[in-house]
């Protein structure tokens, strides 16, 4: 079971690096964990992007599972 933190987070999805990428794809979501804080902190981010709308879309749907 992975907790990931919110840079972890944020690597995979800005796609930059492909080693966090190929570990979470290569796990069942209902061993991925994020707690409420890393959740917080990454809306708040997205909150003051560039690019709202887009940024808490991908967020909505990495949520999801």
């Amino acid at each position: 079971m992975y907790l990931l933190d919110s840079n972890t987070c944020i690597q995979f999805l800005n796609g930059s690096s492909g080693a966090i990428e190929r570990r979470l794809m290569g796990t069942k979501p209902s061993e991925i964990k994020l707690c409420s804080v890393v959740k917080a902190e990454l809306w708040y981010g997205a909150a003051r992007s560039n690019n709202v709308a887009a940024v808490m879309s991908k967020l909505s749907a990495f949520f999801a599972p």
